[in-house]
């Protein structure tokens, strides 16, 4: 058996007949990683709400993911848009690790944002309807991770787990990241961190940010692509 560091899984889908658990699992077993990432659809929700089907490689390959936790694997799942009624389970599965992203740390002490990114479907939308120049605002719930750069506001244990929590009973799910994806895809034309009380939760004090942004006039993904064409045609 191989010992690696790190492995990363996302869309197996299982529950969907093209789902190739198999070529999965023959891969873990030949394998041992101190890290295993599994990154959103692993589970097919949606497919197995309308037909139920699920085969016995599924099975063989939840087992094997269960025996590479026995062996100190450290498993991570971060849910994505098929698999979202794990997000009820977030920090209460078991050894399982579960949350909407993670942070590793790779071998060359570097750090890598790890999440399925479905979150951020309704910014996307919102960039491809509006007309560059344009301006939106966003309000939103949120908390912050544990260490955040100096420009925002850093939440205290209580708030980052309790608040996530709270808003998951309601199917909202709290996370850190929307301002970041917000910032990068949009010109900050203002943006303000808050907290307020919820109704008739006594001494709440929940965090919000307001944040209204520009759609550049050019989008920097065209940009770069132009130049990397003008460089191959050089």
């Amino acid at each position: 058996m191989k010992t690696v560091r790190s492995i990363f899984v996302s869309h197996l889908h299982l529950g969907c007949r093209y789902a190739n658990a198999a070529a999965l699992l023959n891969f873990l077993k030949s394998h041992q990683p101190e890290y295993l990432y599994l990154v959103g659809d692993i589970i097919d929700g949606w497919r197995l709400q309308r037909v139920w089907y699920w085969t016995d490689s599924y099975s063989f390959l939840i087992r094997n993911i269960l025996d590479l936790l026995k062996r100190g694997t450290v498993v991570r799942y971060t849910p994505g848009n098929h698999d979202e009624f794990l997000r009820d389970f977030i920090d209460s599965l078991g050894s399982v690790q579960i949350a909407d992203e993670f942070i590793h740390t790779t071998a060359d002490n570097r750090q890598l944002l790890v999440m399925r990114g479905d979150q951020f479907d309704a910014i996307d939308r919102t960039w491809q309807i509006l007309n560059p120049g344009r301006v939106f605002g966003v309000v939103d719930f949120y908390v912050s991770r544990k260490h955040v750069e100096s420009s925002y506001r850093a939440h205290g244990r209580f708030t980052r787990t309790f608040w996530p929590v709270w808003f998951a009973a309601d199917n909202v799910f709290l996370g850190s990241g929307h301002v970041r994806y917000l910032q990068h895809r949009f010109d900050t034309v203002y943006f303000s961190e808050r907290v307020t009380r919820l109704p008739y939760v006594p001494l709440s004090r929940v965090p919000y940010y307001l944040f209204v942004g520009r759609k550049p006039l050019l989008d920097p993904r065209s940009v770069e692509s132009g130049v990397r064409a003008l460089k191959q045609t050089g």
